[in-house]
């Protein structure tokens, strides 16, 4: 009979945080358990907490059949003493089981202080407990812990292996005197290696010792014995630092008690103490309660500000008493939305009248409602929601709202959301309704890059420890899991990533494993066969691939999810850290969600930042007025409320895409349908933005047909006729379809559709599960909601013409995907914005702001306007002038600026006198100067001590006074920045400045050293009127080296060249009678002195002339020739201007220097004409069937920019920016870069460069696949080639081209 509780498990979700661990997953775990007999089991990850959501739901799920058995939880913690942080090497495993409700909150405590602390080490990101904070939180409090001494890494199995008694009996003394003697218990695992068997064996004889009781546990990381190959290779895929050994972990599976028993007989174990091992885990279970920690939403109730109810609706209060209700509520969180709706009416100046009113007291009679049922103050969540977006707008652009909040009114009123529902006739009921008691959510738009603003400020009003963003889990997904597999299995890196290349992606996500062997009706998604087949090829590939894919791997921070607590996290959360340091999280979204934690989103869309960045550049120019605040001047100029609306010019430039970069409509699909539909209206161009998304199976698109109707209603009218329905029908249908010209676009008219009592007759929960139901794409289902509508009009007594024409007409269109127009109406707003931003000022001032947010230059500054800061609450913190932390994204800006070329904006080179730290527009000449700081050659020094000491008014003034390097200079230089102030082209500028760092170098001397001299006759220079002297030296020096007998102090000439000239020039001032030199068998043996004397007789003369003026000041000039020279090759002073802009500036101003290429001759296509599914031939090889994409064609450009882990690269055509993807193997031979060592000196000299550095012209061959043209293999010129080098090309517009890598 099984007796045994397994007490010490790990899950893939828990223990894979910071390191690769387990490859377990919790339901699987406890599947595995029962199937084994066990009567529990507790999971004990590596300090995280993170799977206990899932835990608790799979016990829901067994109660049933399983009652009995237990869930435990714990942490396996880290000990150290608080003198060891970041000072030690032992880090001591120690477990803690969870009694009660309790200790499930000590556990919290203790891992969030763990993870408070949190620091790296050796590559290791470390998160010790401290027994200082073992004893604080537990001592004190014992009886809601049992804790084991865990494996041999903990302190117990290392001071036995070290045998350290001393420190080894003090520690047992700790854990009893710190968790009493009755929850603490000696840890033993099954195992047939020295260790553990030495460890379990001193345990037997401490359990007796202290009288100590001892348990046996697997410490499980997978869940049977033959998956230890794969766990194996799960490990092997990643270095993780100092670990286990495989030794260790090859008993850490989920064993059979018999299995147990033998391994524990190894450690010399009778039977009995085997029994009392089992034994005493249960007893651990007996004394563990049943407990859940999971909690309705507890929503925080900060402490509203000073505020006075004005009872503005004291008339009406009888008649909607809900408002009356609310203003004499007990509670101050009521009475507080109130005063916020009474404040609203009275900033708007607007009149009440009963329809206004009526609403109100509808939402509050909601509101109410809801928070009875929740047992919530839902007050108190508005409230909040209100406090967060004001202290949101201190630092950022607020957007005007998104989703079903913009259907209520109260929202609209209080300032949560901007948008007038009773202008659009949006919805309350999307928002809130009392067939969906649920806690309703409010989502908001801030400027993307003042979030962590945002964050900071919420923490600063609301408390540290109420405010965390919400953890995100990192998941092996199907490609993941394939490249991880192979890297613990040892395949091939190419063979990798090929076989991870034929995982399939749809719209960013990729296939599943499933999915790749069955497929997916919903998704459409057909098998693929292929690529089973090839993990099938590898040994073990498909087993692991299949045990890893889903596994969680690590820890991110979720993108909007911010958590906000009452009264600090650890009542409904803990606390852990992400990888950059963020608190966060203990549970991901979903699980905090059910920990009772209150979710806000910080959303964020880039149209914001273009916003507020277009207001700055306005208020700049003087062609707007700051109101105070940053929410103030938005509201004079671009809130909802006061836009333009009914401007002709500007509705037509929307249609003919004259809107840069127009919100929603910024796609080839958007842009198309705006111009097809020419809307004129908020309300129309909502019912595009959603009828747009539609697609029919065949025939007729609804963005057609929406347009046909508009222009000829008619159209409709005979399409209902034809259907047969008769005209009481056709009324019903035009109360709900007449406004969008008879289409069903939204899901809030699918579902007034089908709540008509003279059609179908749902309620609104059934109409909101149904408009939920028709998204999906499984036919079985697809057909029960036909089935069911059918069904339910026929009990209303529904024509069958009537059920059938708006099945087929109004829902079939919206099957798979509809918008609501409580989304599209704010998101067209915010189009309109935009609208009004490009053309009620100069459409520069918009497209400035567009580019600067694409390129990432977003520097804004509204506190210049602020008189007093520290007084205005409102004022937008300064970001201007941000610390360039690396280099400019220059593949961003190369896309960004070629998109507005492309549009026709003319983007101007910088101007030494007034380019700023951004983009910024020049009204005058009509363009965009580009920003200084993204020169590659500008950084933050530089940039500093050129705005500071302007205004410059030559080249040489700027030189002058702020003494650049000789490479900043020439950045400067080749980027354009003197052309308004210099005449001389940028060629003769760099010129010039080349020759004037020559003559910084080499100034004028009064005297020429012997090692001057010598430069300059290396330098074969020539001395008009000296040569032979110059020669004479030159033969000097040669002979000193090579011919030279130090020891005799003579000379042996020897070599014919050397004796002809010796004997032309030296020989007639010497004297063979004295000896001066004699013949030799080798040649001719001249005494050193005689040498030396004719020699200085022979150059003298040239020695007089260099010390004179004229000689030195030609010594002078030929130095500078040399530098110049030497200059000009460093910096590619012969090179293209073109080139110079490519290498400074990442994009063309004079013109691509591919234009005019012969495109028909090298295959060159425009990537934005081609198909964006690659069409494939098939054919049969080796018993497979293989595709070949069809339509494989060139595309020539520059690069400027590569991306190392995706395998991209940013190809700049005469046509925007592509994204080139290749495989591993094609990218890495083409990227590297190739270079020999030379052995005698140890340099090295580069053969060839990489062929991905910017500025490099390529030639690829490919195929289009959405938005990514794929690299492709095809033989050109007898070559086998996808990457050619384009040298230059040629004024025919052929190309010179390199095939190869040098090697």
């Amino acid at each position: 009979m099984n007796n045994f509780v397994s007490l010490h498990n790990h899950t893939a979700q828990g223990s894979n945080i910071r390191f690769l661990d387990s490859i377990n997953r919790p339901e699987d775990m406890i599947d595995k358990a029962i199937s084994l007999g066990y009567k529990g089991m507790a999971f004990t990850d590596h300090e995280c907490l993170s799977a206990a959501i899932n835990i608790i739901k799979k016990r829901d799920a067994i109660q049933n059949e399983n009652k009995d058995f237990k869930i435990i939880f714990g942490n396996e913690i880290y000990l150290i003493d608080e003198k060891e942080v970041k000072n030690t090497r032992d880090y001591f495993h120690f477990i803690l089981l969870a009694k009660d409700i309790a200790g499930w909150q000590q556990i919290k405590e203790l891992s969030s202080r763990a993870w408070g602390r949190a620091y790296m080490e050796r590559g290791m990101e470390r998160v010790p407990t401290t027994y200082q904070d073992v004893e604080e939180i537990i001592k004190n409090n014992q009886g809601h812990i049992i804790a084991s001494s865990a494996c041999i890494g903990g302190e117990v199995g290392k001071m036995i292996l070290y045998k350290n008694k001393e420190r080894l009996n003090n520690f047992i003394r700790w854990c009893v005197n710190t968790f009493g003697k009755d929850n603490f218990f000696l840890e033993m695992q099954p195992a047939d290696y020295e260790d553990q068997i030495t460890v379990n064996k001193t345990i037997l004889r401490m359990s007796k010792f202290f009288g100590i009781p001892y348990i046996v546990t697997t410490d499980s990381h997978y869940l049977d014995k033959e998956d230890f190959p794969v766990h194996t290779a799960f490990l092997n895929s990643r270095q993780t630092g100092d670990r286990e050994t495989d030794k260790f972990y090859r008993f850490t599976y989920i064993m059979p008690q018999e299995e147990i028993r033998e391994l524990l007989k190894k450690s010399d174990m009778t039977d009995e103490e085997i029994d009392l091992a089992f034994k005493n885990t249960c007893d651990i279970s007996n004394r563990i309660e049943n407990y859940d920690f999971r909690h309705t939403t507890i929503i925080p109730a900060p402490q509203p500000k000073p505020f006075k109810i004005r009872h503005l609706f004291k008339d009406w209060y009888d008649k909607y008493p809900f408002i009356k209700q609310f203003a004499c509520s007990e509670s101050i969180q009521d009475r507080y939305l109130i005063a916020q709706i009474e404040d609203g009416i009275s900033k708007k100046d607007m009149p009440l009248t009963q329809e206004k009113v009526e609403r109100i007291n509808t939402e509050l009679d909601i509101v109410s409602f809801i928070s009875n049922r929740l047992h919530q103050s839902l007050s108190g969540y508005l409230n909040l929601t209100v406090d967060m977006v004001n202290t949101a707008w201190k630092v950022s652009l607020v957007g005007c709202g998104r989703g079903s909040a913009c259907g209520e009114y109260i929202n609209y009123l209080i300032g949560a959301t901007q948008v007038n529902p009773l202008v659009y006739g949006l919805p309350y009921w999307r928002f809130a309704n009392k067939e969906r008691a649920d806690l309703f959510d409010i989502d908001e738009d801030y400027q993307p890059e003042k979030t962590e603003e945002i964050i900071s400020l919420l923490r600063e009003k609301y408390g540290e420890d109420n405010v965390l963003n919400c953890a995100a889990f990192k998941t092996e997904s199907l490609k993941s899991a394939v490249l991880t597999s192979c890297r613990g299995l040892q395949i091939n890196n190419d063979d990798a990533q090929a076989i991870a290349a034929m995982v399939p992606q749809h719209r960013g996500k990729t296939y599943t494993l499933k999915q790749c062997e069955e497929g997916d009706e919903e998704q459409g998604f057909e098998p693929v066969p292929g690529f089973i087949e090839k993990l099938h090829n590898y040994p073990g590939l498909y087993e692991m691939v299949k045990k890893i894919e889903g596994l969680f791997t690590g820890i991110s921070i979720h993108a909007s999810a911010l958590y906000v607590f009452n009264k600090g996290y650890l009542a409904q959360n803990s606390l852990m850290r992400a990888p950059n340091g963020t608190k966060i999280t203990a549970f991901n979204m979903h699980d905090s969600d059910d920990m009772g934690a209150l979710k806000m989103d910080v959303l964020r869309t880039d149209a914001q930042s273009k916003m507020a960045k277009c207001l700055s550049l306005l208020l700049a120019d003087g062609q707007i007025q700051w109101q105070g605040s940053l929410r103030a001047t938005y509201d004079k100029y671009l809130h909802p409320d006061v836009l333009v609306y009914d401007n002709e010019s500007m509705w037509e430039k929307a249609w003919n895409g004259k809107i840069e970069q127009l919100f929603q409509f910024e796609t080839q699909v958007g842009g198309v349908c705006i111009k097809k539909a020419r809307p004129t209206n908020i309300v129309e161009l909502a019912e595009i933005n959603s009828i747009m998304r539609l697609q029919a199976e065949e025939g007729e698109q609804p963005i057609d047909r929406y347009i046909r109707f508009r222009n000829d209603i008619n159209e409709w009218y005979n399409e209902m006729k034809d259907y047969g329905l008769n005209q009481n029908e056709i009324d019903i249908l035009k109360k709900y379809l007449k406004k969008t010209h008879g289409v069903s676009g939204s899901q809030e008219t699918l579902m007034l559709l089908v709540m008509d009592p003279k059609i179908s007759g749902y309620t609104l929960g059934e109409a909101n599960a149904f408009r939920k139901a028709i998204a999906k794409k499984i036919t079985a289902q697809i057909i029960e909601n036909e089935k069911k509508f059918f069904n339910k009009c026929k009990l209303q007594s529904t024509s069958e013409n009537m059920a059938k024409y708006v099945w087929e007409k109004c829902i079939k269109p919206q099957e798979s995907y509809s918008f609501a127009l409580c989304h599209t109406t704010p998101y067209s707003i915010i189009g309109v914005q935009e609208m009004n931003l490009a053309t009620r000022w100069n459409p520069l001032y918009w497209s400035c702001a567009c580019l600067c947010v694409n390129t990432g230059n977003i520097n804004i500054d509204f506190n210049e306007y602020n008189e007093d800061n520290d007084d205005n609450n409102d004022a937008l913190g300064s970001t201007s002038s941000p610390t360039k932390t690396g280099a400019p994204n220059y593949a961003k800006i190369s896309k960004a600026i070629s998109d507005s070329q492309l549009r026709g904006v003319n983007i101007e080179l910088p101007d030494i006198n007034t380019a700023q730290a951004d983009f910024i527009p020049d009204i005058k000449n009509n363009g965009i100067l580009y920003s200084l700081k993204n020169i590659a050659a500008v950084g933050d020094d530089l940039f500093s001590r050129i705005i500071a000491a302007r205004p410059y008014s030559s080249m040489e003034d700027f030189y002058g006074r702020v003494r650049p390097t000789e490479a900043e200079m020439v950045g400067l230089i080749k980027a354009g920045c003197f052309c308004k102030i210099d005449k001389r082209n940028v060629r003769a500028q760099l010129i010039w400045f080349l020759g004037k760092r020559a003559e910084e170098a080499f100034p004028v001397r009064g005297k020429i050293t012997s090692v001057q001299l010598k430069k300059m006759a290396a330098g074969k220079a020539a001395i008009p009127g000296h040569d032979d002297e110059l020669r004479a030296y030159n033969f000097y020096a040669y002979i000193k080296q090579k011919q030279y007998d130090k020891e005799n102090k003579r000379f042996v000439l020897t070599e014919n060249d050397v004796l002809s000239f010796w004997s032309h020039h030296f020989e007639p001032l010497m004297n063979l009678g004295k000896g001066d030199y004699f013949p030799v068998p080798e040649g001719i043996s001249v005494k050193s002195a005689a040498m030396e004397k004719a020699y200085k007789k022979l150059v003298d003369p040239l020695m007089s002339h260099l010390n004179s003026p004229e000689g030195a000041k030609e010594f002078a000039d030929w130095e500078r020739e040399q530098e110049v020279r030497r200059l000009s090759d460093k910096y590619d002073a012969n090179g293209s201007v073109s080139s110079w802009e490519m290498e400074q500036l990442a994009f063309y101003h004079g013109g691509h220097e591919l234009q005019g290429v012969n495109a028909a001759k090298y295959s060159v296509r425009d990537f934005q004409s081609l198909p964006e599914t690659p069409v494939y031939k098939t054919f049969e090889k080796n018993g497979q069937t293989i595709k070949v994409p069809e339509n494989v064609c060139a595309i020539a450009g520059t690069v400027v920019g590569s991306d190392n882990t995706k395998h991209i690269v940013n190809l700049l055509t005469l046509n925007g920016v592509v994204n080139v993807k290749m495989y591993a193997e094609m990218y890495n031979k083409y990227k590297a870069k190739i270079s020999v060592m030379d052995g005698g000196t140890g340099k090295k000299t580069v053969l060839d460069d990489s062929w991905f550095k910017r500025g490099t012209k390529l030639l690829i061959y490919g195929y289009r696949r959405e938005d990514t043209f794929v690299a492709k293999n095809v033989k050109v010129n007898g070559y086998q080639r996808s990457v050619i080098l384009i040298n230059r090309k040629n004024e025919d517009g052929t190309l010179d081209l390199r095939f190869s890598r040098n090697s």
